[in-house]
């Protein structure tokens, strides 16, 4: 049973849709007691990194998402999921993130096109992806991809970190729900770690 945690933040249906796709029960989280009995959890996301931090605080998500990985919890960061793992944001003043990558979550440079949105080539990492493909991007705050955990990047004016991975946690940038077939095989390879 994967665990979908529902913090009001975007994209969740479409994610909950593509894991029963690929044959995954999902069950929503909104509080901690909903996390048991689930064996990995999703956090989607779509929004400003402040907002989403609040809204898992004030559902008593923030301290038990880490909590859980550390009981080694398999976790997969969609999008803002990704960027909330991380150490810090930028995005709309400075906020914390819940820590389990060591990155700060910053706006794409000047000159670039902002937001990043569309199809880009993701390189690949024998891991997370059998050979580099394009995914589908949505977003204007990034990770750089020389950051500690990036095991997969992108180019869009910058280096962005596509994939990032810490033991039983994965993280990506672009939206695997949106990615078509190489985003199914992504969410099949999590689903399947043990």
């Amino acid at each position: 049973m994967i665990g979908l945690i529902d913090y009001d933040a975007g994209n969740l249906f479409s994610v909950r849709r593509a894991l029963e796709h690929i044959g995954e029960s999902v069950r929503l989280v909104r509080s901690a007691a909903d996390i048991d009995g689930c064996d990995r959890l999703v956090l989607p996301g779509v929004g400003a990194f402040g907002a989403g931090a609040a809204r898992l605080q004030e559902l008593g998500l923030w301290d038990e998402i880490p909590r859980r990985t550390r009981d080694g919890m398999p976790l997969l960061g969609i999008c803002l999921g990704m960027q909330l793992l991380c150490r810090s944001s930028t995005e709309r003043g400075n906020h914390a993130g819940l820590g389990l990558f060591d990155a700060e979550v910053v706006r794409l440079p000047e000159g670039v096109t902002c937001p990043h949105m569309g199809w880009n080539r993701v390189d690949s990492d024998g891991v997370a992806l059998h050979e580099a493909t394009a995914m589908y991007f949505a977003h204007s705050f990034y990770v750089k991809g020389d950051a500690p955990g990036v095991v997969c990047t992108a180019v869009h004016g910058t280096t962005v970190a596509a994939v990032m991975r810490r033991e039983q946690v994965w993280a990506v940038q672009f939206h695997p729900e949106k990615s078509g077939e190489a985003g199914l095989m992504l969410l099949r390879r999590f689903a399947q770690m043990t």
